[in-house]
């Protein structure tokens, strides 16, 4: 009987290269909204939809960088799963199968 766990070590790493570029894409986005002014000059109707605006980019400002940091993170992770499975492989090679019983 054999055990063990059998993954696309290279499609798993491809995938976590994919999700960092998602983070990546988190990253820009809020670097563009940084640039963005908040102030478009006027005083009149839109002084409402600009200042419900600002209050919405500010929101954005404080959620999408955590957001990103925590996506980079998952594929940081997952670019470890296949590293260790070929440890773990290589360990349990190592090893008299006798002992697993």
């Amino acid at each position: 009987m054999q055990y063990g766990v059998d993954i696309a070590k290279e499609a798993y790493t491809e995938q976590a290269r994919r999700l960092q570029t998602h983070g990546d894409d988190y990253a820009a986005a809020i670097e563009r909204l940084r640039e963005r002014g908040g102030r478009w000059g006027d005083d009149g109707l839109f002084a409402e939809i600009e200042m419900a605006w600002i209050e919405c980019r500010q929101a954005m400002l404080d959620a999408v960088p955590g957001i990103g940091g925590h996506i980079g993170g998952v594929s940081a992770g997952m670019r470890l799963v296949p590293q260790n499975v070929t440890e773990g492989e290589q360990a349990s090679a190592m090893q008299d199968p006798a002992a697993w019983r």
